[in-house]
């Protein structure tokens, strides 16, 4: 009977273990999706940038990039702001926090990063802005690699 019980326990315990592992998977493919998604739309719309700040003139087109420049901060803040309550959430039920949540949090942030340069230089075409964004996005590539 003993030994029923405590291999009911082991067994129990292996389980929860693999669920909460297939979880982790899942959370952070789902992240890790995202964060592929919103770094594509930012390469494709930095030439658009340049395109504009080489036009010279500040007309709708620049505007209309501001906004969606805008758009993307929020995405990645909302990347961030997840990956970061998953992970706290694993801290709550005493689970170890995940490395790729923290890399995912990492990568948004400087994705937002690159994105406030990319703003930077559209509002002052001063092209140590784009430099900053286009620096930026290598270091960020580097840690999208590692999740």
């Amino acid at each position: 009977m003993l030994k029923r019980t405590i291999l009911a326990i082991g067994l129990f315990f292996l389980l929860s273990t693999q669920l909460v592992f297939a979880q982790e998977l899942v959370e952070v493919k789902i992240y890790r999706d995202q964060l592929t998604e919103l770094h594509a739309k930012v390469r494709a719309i930095t030439p658009r940038i340049e395109q504009q700040v080489r036009k010279g003139a500040i007309d709708q087109a620049t505007f209309d990039l501001r906004k969606e420049i805008f758009s993307l901060q929020k995405l990645s803040q909302g990347i961030s702001e997840e990956a970061q309550r998953a992970n706290l959430k694993r801290q709550e039920s005493w689970q170890d926090v995940s490395k790729d949540l923290i890399l995912i949090t990492q990568a948004s942030e400087l994705l937002n990063f690159v994105l406030n340069a990319l703003d930077s230089y559209v509002s002052t075409r001063d092209k140590i802005f784009l430099g900053i964004a286009k620096d930026s996005e290598k270091l960020q590539e580097s840690i999208e690699r590692l999740i």
